[in-house]
Order: structure tokens, then C-alpha cells, then sequence
């Protein structure tokens, strides 16, 4: 949409009824920050990627997502500057490199845990919701490539939306018990410490 004149312009998805999701502003083939929209095919199980050039061209990628019926809900920004996103049936978490198109997938130790949305946190990790689990998790993407999944207090919370709040914390959604956001303040050293299993795609 543009902002001035409120005009709408469509770009058909070259995968039919894929269900795009989750966005993020990114960097494009050739590295350039800001200058390629990441999106999720949650039907699709791919990722795509869009580039308008400086003519106004628009050119348009996807790319498979090595887990079938991965249910990707979110793409955002990791610690790397690369797009990330979360398998929310498939149970990882997951970047693309946009120079390569590779994907690496990380399983979450706890089994069917629902990654839904995720952030880079102001520690530099990962920080994801664990929708089926009620628990918020951890990620770090450097060194060993642990996880550690902090247990929350609220069962049944079903854990949505996350963000960085002005104090520098994890926030999050817990619309299955009507408390809009909470703080992470007392989880900075969450609870459960687990290796992570990896996966990379040709």
C-alpha cells in the first residue's frame, strides 16, 4: 500500500494458495540490508522472497523448506542479520542464508512444543514462543547451538505474539488466559538446557 495515496498493489505468489504469513524487512541475494520482503508460505511450506529493483521491477523467489507440512508461521531478523523463521508443525527453528538459499533447521528438544513467533533478543539469542508447550524458548544460534526452554507460569497460556520491549526484555501474548503481555524478567536463566539437533539443506 502506498502511505500517500492509500492506492493498493497486488503481487500474485507464484505458489497457488500457499497462505503467506509472517514477514520481515531483510537483505537480498547480494547482501544489501533493507532491500528484499521475507515471507512464510504456511500451506506452502516454503519461504519467499520479494525484490523490487530500482525500475520498479519486481522479482519474486520460494524457496523449499526441507521439512514437509512444516507449518512456517514467522520470519524475522536472527543475530545474524539473516531472515529466521519457525516451523510450528515440524518443530524447529530455522534461517534461510540469502546469498546461498540454504537452509539449516535446529529441532526443538521438546517434542511438539509449536514454535509460533520469534525474535532476536537484546542478548543476541533467539527467543521463540512455544505455542503447544506453554513455555518460552531460547535459542543461541553461535557455539554449541543450545536451547534452553524456560517452563511459564500460566497453563494453557497459548503462547502467541513476542516482541523486545523498552526495557530491553522478551514480551509476549498469552490470549489463552487474558494477559495481553509479560515481562521475561525473571527468565534469564530459563529452566530446561538442551542440545539442539541439526539439519542442512543441499
Amino acid at each position: 500500500m502506498n502511505i500517500g495515496t492509500g492506492a493498493v498493489t497486488k503481487f500474485p505468489i507464484p505458489t497457488a494458495d500457499c497462505g503467506p504469513d509472517g514477514m520481515v524487512l531483510g537483505p537480498d541475494q547480494n547482501g544489501r540490508v533493507g532491500k528484499a520482503l521475507w515471507f512464510a508460505d504456511y500451506v506452502g511450506n516454503r519461504i519467499g522472497r520479494l525484490e523490487v529493483s530500482g525500475t520498479g521491477a519486481v522479482t519474486m523467489k520460494e524457496f523449499s523448506i526441507p521439512t514437509s507440512n512444516s507449518s512456517t508461521d514467522d520470519v524475522g531478523l536472527g543475530p545474524n542479520g539473516d531472515p529466521w523463521f519457525t516451523e510450528q508443525n515440524g518443530n524447529k527453528i530455522s534461517w534461510i542464508n540469502p546469498a546461498t538459499n540454504h537452509i539449516t533447521e535446529y529441532k526443538i528438544p521438546t517434542a511438539n512444543s509449536g514454535p509460533f513467533d520469534m525474535i532476536t533478543g537484546s542478548d543476541g539469542n533467539v527467543w521463540f514462543t512455544a505455542r503447544y508447550a506453554n513455555r518460552i524458548g531460547r535459542f543461541s544460534p553461535t557455539g554449541t547451538n543450545y536451547a534452553s526452554v524456560a517452563v511459564c507460569n500460566s497453563c494453557g497460556a497459548n503462547l502467541a505474539l513476542m516482541d523486545r520491549g523498552p526495557d530491553g526484555n522478551v514480551w509476549f501474548a498469552e490470549p489463552g488466559v487474558n494477559k495481553w503481555v509479560e515481562s521475561l524478567r525473571n527468565l534469564r536463566s530459563p529452566s530446561t538446557t538442551r542440545a539442539v539437533a541439526r539439519n542442512r539443506s543441499a
